[in-house]
């Protein structure tokens, strides 16, 4: 039994304190002052050497050193430049469905010219895919989506297991995408080039990806890998993208499980970078963000390779050439000629299933050092690691109770209440920061400190140095759709026809920004209550993230009605009872390249079949959400046609049975004089996407 206040018993049962016998033992000390010049070293090695390090880039390389067959950087950024310069890329724009194919043809087909063809084959294939799939509570369905892609084949290659190199061209609303994804386009561009002009041969014929709607929920890389006649020979991919521009790219994901994929990484990549806590984080789907990686690796195993830096102007108008250096694009080069080179000999792509092991843990020391382990490994070293670390601490207990002749027990509750503290501490720390950011967002001072960046110190370094609330955008996005929304009822007669503004605010301090500038919001309102009363708020919300993020938006009205510059037709083609209890509804769908259609039957009335996925009708999504078909179309926009098929018990099908609602997304168009001149007054500081959209509700 551990004592109570040193108080002690002896055999014969009288008490008596036990009184610590000290040691005077006089120690140098050094005065507190060199706690500063200690801090200030590790703050100079770390400013000295790692930040050195981070931006470390290799030398660019030009067309004079074209003749030694390695990745030359200067004709990859000539591609960049000419990609960038299409301008915004929309899936079923004449810039991602023209333009830019046509570009990446010529390219191509200069490159099989260009070719040793006695050392390899070249096959250049223009595919258009339809289909659709679940994600995010939404049926994602598309028409006429195009990928662009060329097989490089060694002539003396007997392989059918294929390795895919994948990126995308297409990109969102108002961004020329210099770095998301044309950064990576123009790098493959290259790759290909080299490795088709260079006597050295490979095992297993290499695919070049080229998809042109990965922004739109990944459409393109899903037709891809299920429907394209290469796809059942593919083992492996590299999957490239982005999430910022310039600097150095990082391997944030691999797998699932294949950890051999890494084995090569680690020997092929000349200036490794890769994080396992990355992949972690990502993963755990904090961040909104999602890439082709999503739909390859249910099918094979690979590894996600994207750029991380300035990655304020992901997204952005910003996503300039200007910002990336050539140095950047020679780095990445660099590392996925030789990855690409490793793994297109890997013996592993005939049967990836006999090396389906354990993920791996994989983290790179200042660029210079790469190191792996497999995912059981770690669990050990862990353990191993957490073990010794418990048993070190007992002993520095027992050690400490020895040497100031007190009990263990007496220590041990010291330790238990300093480590008590040093969690609160910790948590205050968490605390402090968040606090000090909402001081600041209800004083209108959220981004001070990027005008004063030393700022950062006082306001966040100092009440918590983990730093983790600092908030990551330096510029402030702004969806706003121009919208027309129009009511019909059962009988057809409009009773309901507004025009205004919605604004669906992804940043959490919605419209605070705004009020001190030029931006009219008077009459702004939440749309809380249309929520309430109409099928999904009754607004032309456009994908998952405006449904997820609804009862954040806002409509500002407007007087002058909106006319969008095209016209979304939902007509019904017929009306078809087929037994006493069930009804068919055959409809045709006409209108922008964007278009949602939501749909909510009755409480009374079932849907028993149409034409979208049946999982779909079997898993709905949950209340209050009502059915949403998100519907794309590449090159291809022909109308979509479509049926509903419903049942009712006492058979009545005279009266309303469902809503359906049509959005229709006029997404590149500025809108009218009016919008254009609203969009005009907004702040410097604020990055606008803004687009005509179009809305009816109708029921039948």
């Amino acid at each position: 039994m551990c004592d109570k206040e040193k108080l002690i018993c002896n055999e014969s049962g009288r008490s008596f304190v036990e009184t610590p016998r000290y040691v005077d033992k006089t120690e140098a000390k050094l005065p507190w002052y060199f706690a500063t010049g200690f801090l200030l070293f590790w703050g100079l090695l770390f400013f000295a050497v790692v930040i050195p390090f981070f931006n470390r880039l290799p030398t660019a390389k030009t067309m004079e050193d074209s003749k030694d067959n390695v990745f030359i950087a200067e004709r990859a950024y000539k591609n960049l430049y000419t990609l960038s310069n299409i301008g915004t890329k929309m899936i079923g724009s004449t810039e991602n469905e023209i333009e830019t194919v046509q570009y990446l043809l010529k390219e191509l087909n200069q490159i099989k010219t260009d070719s040793l063809k006695e050392y390899f084959d070249i096959e250049i294939d223009v595919s258009q895919v339809s289909g659709q799939f679940l994600y995010q509570n939404t049926n994602n369905m598309y028409q006429g989506v195009q990928n662009v892609a060329a097989k490089l084949t060694s002539k003396n290659s007997k392989s059918n297991s294929y390795l895919l190199i994948n990126s995308h061209f297409d990109s969102k609303p108002e961004t020329p995408s210099a770095g998301d994804d044309c950064f990576m386009v123009a790098t493959m561009l290259e790759i290909l080039r080299v490795m088709a002009t260079t006597e050295q041969t490979f095992e297993n014929p290499i695919v070049f990806l080229f998809n042109g709607a990965e922004e739109s929920s990944m459409l393109a890389s899903h037709g891809f890998v299920n429907q394209h006649k290469w796809a059942p020979n593919l083992k492996a991919v590299i999957n490239l993208d982005a999430a910022g521009s310039g600097g150095r790219e990082i391997l944030f994901q691999s797998g699932p499980k294949n950890s051999w994929l890494v084995d090569y990484y680690n020997s092929h990549v000349k200036h490794p970078f890769g994080h396992t806590l990355g992949e972690e984080i990502y993963q755990t789907g904090m961040l909104p963000s999602d890439s082709d990686y999503t739909q390859f690796k249910t099918h094979m195993p690979g590894l996600d390779i994207g750029q991380c830096v300035n990655g304020f102007i992901y997204h952005t108008k910003y996503d300039k050439i200007d910002v990336i250096p050539q140095e950047s694009v020679q780095n990445t080069g660099e590392n996925l000629l030789g990855l690409v080179r490793g793994l297109s000999n890997a013996t592993e792509l005939h049967n990836s299933e006999m090396h389906n092991k354990g993920n791996a843990i994989y983290f790179d020391f200042l660029g210079i050092y790469f190191i792996h382990y497999s995912e059981t490994t770690g669990i050990y070293l862990n353990y191993s690691v957490a073990g010794a670390t418990i048993i070190l601490i007992f002993l520095s207990m027992s050690r400490t109770a020895a040497v100031s002749n007190i009990s263990t027990c007496h220590v041990m509750r010291w330790f238990i209440l300093v480590l008590i503290i040093q969690l609160i501490s910790f948590v205050l720390g968490l605390v402090f920061p968040a606090l000090v950011a909402h001081v600041f967002d209800n004083l209108g001072l959220s981004l001070t400190y990027f005008s004063t960046p030393l700022l950062v110190i006082g306001l966040y370094v100092c009440p918590s140095l983990i730093g983790l609330s600092l908030p990551i955008t330096m510029y402030y996005s702004i969806q706003c759709n121009h919208v027309r929304k129009t009511f019909y009822e059962y009988d057809g007669s409009l009773s309901r026809d507004e025009s205004g503004y919605l604004f669906n605010f992804q940043d959490r301090l919605e419209e605070k920004p705004l009020l001190d500038t030029n931006v009219d919001l008077t009459g702004l309102v939440n749309i809380k209550t249309e929520c309430e009363k109409h099928m999904m708020c009754g607004m032309p919300l456009y994908d998952y993230r405006f449904v997820e993020n609804r009862l954040q938006s806002k409509w500002l009205p407007r007087a002058e009605p909106i006319v969008p510059p095209g016209v979304t037709t939902l007509e019904v083609l017929r009306k078809t009872i087929l037994n006493s209890t069930t009804v068919q509804f055959e409809f045709h769908l006409m209108g922008p390249a964007q278009m949602s259609l939501f749909i909510e039957p009755y409480e009374d009335v079932t849907i028993m079949d149409w034409s979208f996925l049946r999982s779909y009708l079997e898993k709905p999504p949950p209340y209050p959400l009502s059915y949403h078909i998100f519907f794309n179309y590449g090159i291809d926009s022909s109308p979509l046609k479509f049926f509903i098929q419903i049942s009712k018990a006492n058979g009545d099908f005279n009266v309303p049975l469902m809503q359906l609602g049509v959005s229709g997304h006029f997404v590149g168009d500025k809108g009218d004089e009016q919008s254009m001149k609203f969009a005009s007054s907004y702040p410097s500081f604020s990055i606008v996407a803004s687009w005509p959209s179009s809305y009816q509700r109708y029921i039948f």
